[in-house]
């Protein structure tokens, strides 16, 4: 996820109450900060986790000048 998205999604994981492990990073492609969250939870959960995401994180578009 882009690091923009990363406080909104860290706070409603730990309202609904998910255990989590962040990790940043920065560089790729777009030479841009991303974050990689490590969320253990149980089956019947993942369905809540996957909105939560989605719900909290947004799509981009950005141009780059390759000349």
């Amino acid at each position: 996820m882009h690091n923009r998205d990363k406080a909104r999604v860290n706070d409603e994981l730990v309202k609904a109450g998910f255990k989590f492990t962040v990790i940043a990073s920065t560089g790729g492609f777009l030479r841009e900060g991303n974050t990689t969250m490590l969320i253990g939870t149980e089956d019947d959960e993942i369905e809540a986790l996957l909105a939560l995401v989605g719900q909290n994180c947004k799509t981009r578009e950005q141009v780059l000048n390759v000349a």
